[in-house]
């Protein structure tokens, strides 16, 4: 007899040894089952935690080495050369900065976004900014107009540059980053030199339409970490939130008698290998924040601001590249002229005679604080508004003679009548 499966035909034998085979399975089946309950009476259920793979792998010992520190700055000293900066929250609801941007002399005014300029960082607004030679320690301070609305925080860098030779080019930029409230700290603090000497290219200071300068190349301390660990503090005090005090030795300089500085501010963090930065854009591309400006608004360069630049150690002739007016302002509390010094603070309104008169001079650099022109006129420069007191001359020339110019040996004011974009 045949029995059919699948379409196969299978021997009777065939089936009765596959009966066979399929029954000792079913007893070996059985006798495992038996074994396996046995064993599970006198053992746990589940492997105890730490026989068990991990989910991932361990984690591995931080180590943050701690720096140790020899000494440390005291407080800053009362006196010092201070410097004026333009103030663009009275116009950032307009959407603009009222003064003090000239991308041709490497001055930016620009605490706002890029392109809509309608967020306003008052923290990197510089209002005012300081420095005071104290050796063995140097002091600076920059005061800013307030911390982040958000945060609270003065979440941005800071930095002085130093121009040791006072030939524009800077030598040292010490960067502080994002400083908070306490005692001074050498946390976020960064110390950065330029020893082929090509930040701002063949003509530091002024754009450049071929840009041959690489920045500052070469770090030499941060955070504590570097060939002197006290070389350069940071310190932000409490009954003075809305300044950034600095401190560094001044070693860092080579005990250099006299030197140029500025100050910088900038959200997001700043480039030194880009300095100077009117080297690395047109200025179609950095925009402009001054209304009616033909590269306004900012674009490229944005949320930053600086100063011109001051003295330490000597008196200015003002031919200085990047210096502040009045260029005879003594860096040493020398009185030039009687009861004017370097700790005056450099306002149009505190540092020239009431009938000082010059003429515009459309070849020197703009200062900051002085509008840019488009018509040669003579102005007294305590007036900061041109049509105010274009206004009053043509009232006085109406009346009387055209008045005598005179211009002291010891007082320069630098304003120009405009300059064109680069191509």
């Amino acid at each position: 007899m045949n029995i059919k499966f699948n379409g196969k035909g299978l021997s009777l034998i065939s089936v009765i040894s596959a009966l066979a085979m399929a029954a000792v399975a079913c007893v070996d089946t059985a006798t495992m089952v038996q074994v396996t309950r046995e064993v599970s009476a006198t053992q746990p259920s589940q492997l105890p935690p730490q026989a068990t793979q991990p989910s991932q792998a361990p984690l591995q010992a931080s180590y943050t080495p701690t720096v140790p520190h020899f000494t440390h700055p005291d407080d800053p000293p009362g006196n010092g050369a201070s410097i004026p900066d333009s103030d663009s929250s009275l116009t950032a609801r307009n959407h603009h900065a009222q003064s003090g941007d000239n991308f041709n002399a490497n001055l930016f005014e620009r605490p706002f976004n890029a392109n809509s300029m309608d967020v306003y960082f008052p923290q990197v607004d510089i209002q005012k900014a300081s420095m005071a030679n104290g050796s063995p320690w140097i002091y600076g301070s920059i005061s800013v107009k307030g911390p982040d609305p958000t945060s609270g925080q003065l979440d941005a860098s800071y930095a002085f540059e130093l121009d040791l030779n006072k030939d524009g080019r800077g030598d040292a930029l010490i960067v502080a980053n994002n400083p908070v409230q306490g005692d001074w700290t050498t946390d976020g603090v960064q110390v950065f030199v330029d020893p082929d000497h090509q930040v701002g290219g063949n003509a530091p200071i002024h754009a450049e339409i071929m840009p041959q300068g690489n920045g500052y190349e070469q770090k030499v301390f941060e955070n504590g970490l570097g060939a002197d660990p006290d070389l350069a503090w940071v310190r932000v005090a409490p009954e003075q939130p809305n300044t950034v005090w600095f401190a560094f030795k001044s070693s860092l300089i080579s005990n250099a008698p006299k030197w140029m500085w500025g100050a910088w501010a900038q959200h997001g963090g700043l480039h030194p290998e880009f300095f100077d930065y009117n080297d690395h854009f047109t200025a179609f591309q950095a925009g402009s924040p001054l209304a009616g400006d033909s590269n306004y608004p900012i674009k490229e360069l944005a949320e930053m601001d600086n100063t011109c630049r001051w003295v330490i150690g000597f008196i200015p002739t003002g031919s200085e590249p990047g210096i502040c007016p009045p260029a005879s302002l003594s860096s040493d509390s020398t009185p030039v002229p009687p009861s004017i010094n370097s700790d005056t603070t450099l306002t149009p309104t505190n540092y020239l005679p009431p009938a000082m008169m010059i003429t515009l001079t459309p070849t020197l650099p703009v200062h900051k604080n002085y509008p840019l022109v488009t018509a040669t006129n003579t102005i007294n420069p305590k007036v900061l508004s041109m049509t105010q007191y274009v206004q009053t001359m043509q009232a006085q020339t109406a009346a009387a003679a055209k008045p005598t110019l005179f211009i002291p040996p010891f007082i320069t004011v630098p304003v120009i009548t405009g300059m064109a974009p680069r191509k």
